[in-house]
This record gives structure tokens, C-alpha cells and sequence, in this order.
């Protein structure tokens, strides 16, 4: 029966067919296909960059969490360096009171000096070691503080930072570890093994008379003697080893190797220029003098001592204290290094102190107290800036290995001032006579100044004057043309190309 409600509902079932079969021919259509797969795409790219904004913020917030994490852990290790520093420190300082009062090679020494030969070096000597033994033992810590004390990546940064130079003992168990050993025992057994039945050696002996020079050479098999004789105690005429040189072996302080590197590039472009030379058969003088500088070795017998002195070329001086047989306590090998304490003096009495020393010479008998002295124990490195006045003394039989080096920073600040006063004072600041190769030096350092100045911490305008102060310094090295050196055939400053000083043969300080 045709109602109207059936077919409104015929209608409608009707459009509800037509709309299906269009959905059907719409969907089965390539641009609704596209459409539906880029609405995919888009839907698909939305939520990959949602979940990647999701991970980012979660790596965000991982990331903050370890660096909280990670800062508090680094603060506690700086706490912790920070409390083992100054526990390190005190309980340094408190080995260096107890080193320099209490260690029997102390009295030791005062009873060997009571009961010297008159007459001898050892007696002239001993006045300073009494009186090096009237200052005060160095301290790395508080307001007295002498030295640093750390390890060699503790000292490196100090060094890299640094405006001025400080004295520095690095003590580093890893880094000794590393290097290639060398005990005294070792060292004079293989001098033994290699020297023949006439080598000699340079040597201070203060067995001599003091009316005369207390330098002269020895055959090996008598200073091996000198050593085994004394059986590691102080000796009343004890030995101290000269120009003993080394090489393969790179011993340099890991501080050093880093930022002190200019006495090397320039002794390294000068043996350059040497190779050039010799292929093209022109005449060098390779700078063999300067390069020995930057290693040597120091074995001295228990009981000798060095007067007050500067190193020349106002260098970094480091030496390494080495063990005198394999197995043995570290404060069994033990060396009073005694030094000025410009720290701590007013600038009045450091001038004061800087006269008389350039007046008197190895008879200063300086202020005890301006002295400090550092105890060195085995495995200690000891670094010592530009210009440091020391004279040690050693308490027992002590081997060490040590260079010189050159800082580029603090070279025109602090190293050329020093350099000059040892030029103008030669004869009486200095054990050591300038290199034949100075000039050489000086020249390539001017040029290296000159092509960059900045790196030397000054800036053009001061150029003209730092140059005028090198060439007072090569000035003073170059050899004496006076009529007494010329005919003079015993003047050795002449014949190693020096300028002659107060205690030459010629005595001609002109």
C-alpha cells in the first residue's frame, strides 16, 4: 500500500544508494587515492615530528638531568682535590719542617763541616751551607708560601694561566712511571761499563785548596772510586759531576713540554739551517753548546755543596731527583735546595739583595731571611723560574736529570731582565760561561720578535727597546780583541770565542 511515510522512505533508501554508489566511484577515482594517500603522508609527518619534538624534550630533560648530575659530581671532585690539595700541602709543609730540622743527614752535615780541613773547599763551603741552614725550610702553603706543589697536569694549567713565574715541584707518580728509569747505582755502572781506562770528567772538587780552582778533570775510574769510598755518607772531600749530558731520552716535565718551548724551536731552527749548510758545504757552528743546555744530568756526592749562583740564560731550570738504587724509601735520597725568596721580600730589599750579590759573588752571605730551602726527596721534579739565586747542598750521594727551556709569554718580561743582569755580572752571578752560539740565538730570537711580537706578550712600540737589550747581551758575549788576549795563547775565554771576565788568565775585563 503507497502510503506517503513509504515513499519518503523508498526516497530516502533511494538517495542513500546514490550517495553510496558516488562514495564508491569517488573512492575507487587516482585523485581521491592521491588525496587520501598525501592526507596519510601529512597526518604520518605530523606525528613523526611530534614524537620528535616528544624525544628532544625528553633528551632535554635527560641532557639537564646529567649536566645537574654532572656538576655536582665535578663540585664534589673539586671539593675533594680542593680538601686533598690542602691536605697534600700541609702535610708537604710539615715534611719539609721535619726534612730540614729533624733528618739525621742534616746533622750529618754540620758534623762533617765542624770537623773540615782547613784550607780546603769543603771548609770555605761549608760557611755557606751554615748558613743556608739559618733561613727557614720552604713551604707550599699559606701565607709563606715558596713553591707550588701539584702534579703535572695540576702544574701545566698553572704554568698555561700564569702571568709571572713561580717556583713549581711537581710530584707525579704516574708521570715518573712512564719515563725510562735511571738509578745512580745504574748510571755510574754503565760510566764504568763505557768509559776507557783514560776518560776523564769535568769535576768540582772540594778536596782541593781553595788558593786554587776547585774545577778540574778526573778519570772516571777515580770519581766511580769517590762514590763507592764513601759508602753513601758525607764525605769530607766530595765530588760534584759536571757537563754530564744525555740524550734519547725525553724527560721534559709535561708543564714545560707544553708552554716552555722556545729555547727548543729555536735551537731546532737553527740545526736546521746547519743541515741546509752542510749540503751546500758552507761552514757552520752548529749551536751543539745551547742544545746541550736543554739536558743534562747532576751526580753529586753526599757532603758537596754549589755557592750562590744563577743559571745562565735566565732559563726555566728543571731537575728530576732519581733514586740511587732501585728499592729504597723516597726520604732516603734527599737534597737542600736553597733559594732567594723574592716573594716575599719588599722590592727595596730585593734590590738590596740583587746588589750585594752582584758585588760579592760566591762570598755573598745573604740576609738568612731571605732564604728558603726546598727538600727534595726521590721522584720530586723541581721547576724554578727565570733568575731564582740557589745553592744546594747535598745531604746524600744524589743523581738528577733536568734541562732548561725557554717560556715565549714571559721570555721579554722577565727572562731578558734576568739574562742581562747575569750578562753584566758574568764573572761573579754565574757558574757557567755564556754559549759560543749566543749570537746565533740572539739573532734568530730578533727576528722571531720582530715578525711577531704579540706572541711575546709585548707590542710594537716596545720592540726597538727589547732589541737594544739583546744586543747588549750578544755584545757582552762576543770575544775581547784587546793586544793581551790576542797574544795571550792560555786565555781560554779568547780561544772559545768570549769576552774575557775578572778571573781570566789576561785579567782583562776590557
Amino acid at each position: 500500500m503507497n502510503t506517503p511515510a513509504a515513499d519518503r522512505e523508498r526516497w530516502r533508501a533511494s538517495k542513500r544508494i546514490q550517495r553510496e554508489s558516488k562514495k564508491q566511484l569517488r573512492e575507487a577515482s587516482p585523485s581521491w587515492l592521491a588525496k587520501q594517500a598525501k592526507r596519510r603522508e601529512d597526518e604520518a609527518a605530523k606525528e613523526a615530528v611530534k614524537a620528535e619534538r616528544i624525544a628532544l624534550q625528553q633528551a632535554k630533560q635527560k641532557a639537564n638531568r646529567a649536566r645537574r648530575n654532572q656538576k655536582k659530581v665535578i663540585k664534589e671532585r673539586i671539593r675533594r682535590a680542593e680538601m686533598s690539595c690542602k691536605a697534600m700541602e700541609i702535610e708537604a709543609t710539615e715534611q719539609q719542617r721535619r726534612l730540614f730540622y729533624e733528618h739525621p743527614r742534616r746533622a750529618a752535615l754540620e758534623a762533617a763541616w765542624a770537623e773540615a780541613e782547613s784550607g780546603l773547599w769543603f771548609a770555605k763551603l761549608s760557611q755557606i751551607g751554615r748558613r743556608v741552614f739559618e733561613g727557614r725550610p720552604a713551604s707550599c702553603s699559606g701565607d709563606n708560601k715558596t713553591y707550588t706543589l701539584g702534579t703535572s697536569t695540576s702544574i701545566s694549567y698553572l704554568l698555561s694561566v700564569a702571568t709571572k713565574p713561580e717556583i713549581y715541584v711537581v710530584r707525579d707518580a704516574r708521570w715518573l712511571a712512564a719515563r725510562e728509569q735511571q738509578s745512580l747505582e745504574e748510571y755510574l755502572r754503565d760510566l764504568d761499563i763505557e768509559a776507557g781506562p783514560d776518560q776523564e770528567l769535568d769535576v768540582q772538587d772540594l778536596g782541593l785548596a781553595d788558593q786554587q780552582p776547585a774545577v778540574r778533570t778526573m778519570k772516571v775510574t777515580a770519581c766511580i772510586s769517590r762514590f763507592t769510598e764513601s759508602c753513601g755518607q758525607v764525605s769530607p772531600h766530595p765530588v760534584n759531576l759536571l757537563n754530564l749530558s744525555y740524550e734519547n731520552m725525553e724527560l721534559t716535565p709535561l708543564p714545560l713540554a707544553r708552554h716552555c718551548t722556545l729555547l727548543r724551536d729555536a735551537c731546532n731552527s737553527l740545526a736546521n739551517m746547519d743541515k741546509k749548510a752542510f749540503k751546500s758545504k758552507r761552514k757552520v757552528n752548529s749551536p751543539a753548546d745551547i742544545q746541550s743546555c736543554q739536558r743534562f744530568r747532576i751526580c753529586a756526592q753526599a757532603g758537596a755543596i754549589s755557592s750562590w749562583h744563577m743559571d745562565n740564560l735566565a732559563p726555566y731550570t728543571w731537575v728530576t731527583l732519581e733514586g740511587n738504587t732501585q728499592n729504597e724509601d723516597d726520604e732516603s735520597v734527599l737534597k737542600y735546595w736553597a733559594v732567594i725568596d723574592f716573594q716575599s721580600l719588599t722590592s727595596q730589599d730585593e734590590q738590596a739583595a740583587r746588589e750585594e750579590f752582584a758585588r760579592d759573588g760566591t762570598d755573598w752571605k745573604p740576609n738568612p731571611a731571605w732564604i728558603r730551602v726546598i727538600s727534595l726527596i726521590r721522584g720530586d721534579t723541581l721547576i724554578m723560574p727565570p733568575g731564582t739565586i740557589h745553592a744546594p747542598i747535598t745531604a746524600t750521594n744524589c743523581l738528577f736529570r733536568g734541562g732548561m727551556c725557554w717560556n715565549k709569554n714571559m721570555f721579554v718580561s722577565y727572562t731578558l731582565p734576568h739574562w742581562q743582569y747575569i750578562t753584566r755580572n758574568r764573572d761573579k752571578v754565574t757558574n757557567e760561561d755564556p754559549p759560543a752560539e749566543t749570537q746565533r740565538i740572539i739573532k734568530w730570537l730578533q727576528s722571531s720578535i720582530v715578525a711577531d711580537p704579540e706572541s711575546y706578550g709585548i707590542s710594537q712600540a716596545d720592540v726597538p727597546a727589547t732589541l737594544a737589550t739583546m744586543k747588549g747581551i750578544s755584545k757582552s758575549s762576543l770575544p775581547c780583541n784587546c793586544k793581551n788576549c790576542r797574544k795571550n795563547s792560555k786565555c781560554n775565554c779568547h780561544s772559545q770565542n768570549l769576552a774575557c771576565f775578572d778571573a781570566c788568565q789576561c785579567s782583562c775585563s776590557g
